[in-house]
């Protein structure tokens, strides 16, 4: 349970409870006092004296009291402990906490924000500038070609329902199509059944022995190869283009081809949230028409003196899923608008509280026991006579006030030596009267 309370008011809380634990065993010792005979009275002013004098009481104690006042007395002094230190117990357990209180939306429109470009991951996610659309390496060389590429795609529908789809692509090529196993191998640390269908598919294909220009993007006799796996909402798609170097002939037929994994996720739909209508100010939520691009970023593969790679299939694939995921907890956040150049940013503004957390089972026991330690000591206050609830003093002056206008000790002139209240003699003394000494066998506890 937590409470919104600072430390003022958890030590009025706990001194109330310690208060009640005392004044209940008070209670107790009243109506101890009352039914049990004389011993009762001295126990519960030996009480009122504290830990010390009870301790001191019980020392003394066993040569001239019966054996159940000890055992009472001894129990007075444990429950007198333990209803004093029982707070500081309590206080193992309640610890400093913080809660979050009044949430709210709120949308900000920042103009801010980069255009779709290249952004460099190292070791992780890291944005860096925005640049050209792709990273490439120039010349023909067997292996990586380009580094992976991934592209996140985040559309909001007027229906309230989200797409994010998460694209990664890597180029790998070759001077020979007939270099397909050694390419892979030197590109991929765990070449999959993918790309050995792609294999197969290679060598089980007739290629062209004379190709001729069309455009200096095209080549008329090229063959387009392609294979496509589907798993759950992930496709996976290698495809390769082969295409003359200088030669007229068979070997002289280069290759590139480029490997994609696509996660799709979709989000049930839900209401639009009120703050991105605010930020709208009544515009349409943006359209993507000519750019369906909400993130780019370039992974930097290591390279060594063999080239660039390997590079393990499955992190690629870790990687897309991850950042589909990362873009569809966002929900409805981070809008961009396009044509606009601005970003809808939605933020949950809280009130954070300052407090303590009590468990609930401690907080339940300490409430019980405040209620019950309260109603046990009115009650006794109220049935019982003030010569069993009140101090020694109280009962004392009592009697010096033959018709007492309060139930409360009215503060008198007192001294010690000799003990007097408002100059009359508490104790005879021999000095002042004289007095009749007889031996008695009766102790002096049982007097009183």
């Amino acid at each position: 349970m937590f409470l919104h309370w600072n430390f003022f008011v958890l030590t009025l809380f706990l001194s109330a409870f310690r208060a009640l634990l005392v004044s209940a065993l008070g209670a107790g010792l009243a109506i101890y006092s009352r039914f049990r005979g004389p011993y009762g009275n001295s126990i519960r002013w030996v009480y009122q004296g504290g830990i010390l004098e009870m301790v001191k009481s019980l020392y003394y104690a066993p040569s001239i009291v019966p054996p159940t006042t000890i055992a009472a007395l001894s129990f007075v002094v444990v429950a007198s402990f333990v209803a004093s230190n029982l707070d500081t117990v309590a206080t193992q357990f309640i610890k400093p906490s913080t809660s979050l209180s009044h949430p709210f939306s709120e949308s900000i429109a920042s103009k801010q924000f980069s255009l779709p470009g290249v952004y460099s991951a190292f070791s992780g996610w890291l944005c860096g500038t925005p640049g050209s659309s792709s990273v490439s390496m120039r010349g023909i060389v067997t292996g990586i070609s380009s580094f992976p590429r991934t592209i996140i795609t985040k559309c909001l529908l007027p229906t309230g329902k989200v797409r994010v789809v998460s694209e990664t692509s890597t180029r790998f090529s070759m001077t020979s199509y007939k270099l397909f196993p050694n390419a892979i191998l030197k590109a991929f640390r765990e070449p999959d059944e993918l790309m050995q269908a792609m294999g197969s598919s290679i060598r089980n294909t007739t290629f062209p022995n004379s190709t001729f220009f069309v455009d200096p993007s095209f080549y008329a006799d090229s063959v387009l190869l392609s294979e496509v796996r589907v798993r759950n909402s992930t496709v996976d798609v290698i495809a390769c283009n082969s295409y003359s170097t200088a030669f007229y002939n068979v070997s002289s037929i280069a290759m590139t081809c480029i490997y994609t994994t696509v996660e799709t996720l979709f989000l049930k739909p839900q209401e639009i949230n009120p703050a991105i209508t605010t930020a709208l100010r009544g515009k349409p939520l943006p359209m993507y028409h000519n750019v369906s691009l909400s993130m780019a970023i370039t992974h930097i593969v290591a390279k060594d003196e063999s080239g660039v790679g390997p590079i393990g299939i499955s992190t690629l694939q870790n990687a897309t899923a991850s950042a589909a995921r990362y873009m569809a907890s966002l929900g409805q956040n981070f809008l961009e608008d396009y044509d606009e150049g601005v970003l809808y940013v939605i933020y949950d503004v809280v009130d954070t509280l300052a407090g303590f957390d009590i468990p609930d089972w401690l907080m339940g026991c300490m409430f019980a026991a405040m209620v019950f330690c309260l109603c046990f000591w009115a009650l006794t206050e109220y049935f019982l006579d003030v010569l069993y609830t009140g101090s020694l003093y109280r009962v004392i002056s009592a009697r010096f006030i033959p018709s007492p206008t309060s139930g409360t000790p009215i503060i008198m002139r007192s001294n010690v030596k000799p003990l007097t209240i408002e100059t009359i003699p508490v104790l005879p003394a021999d000095d002042i009267y004289p007095m009749d000494v007889v031996p008695s066998t009766v102790s002096l506890p049982q007097t009183l």
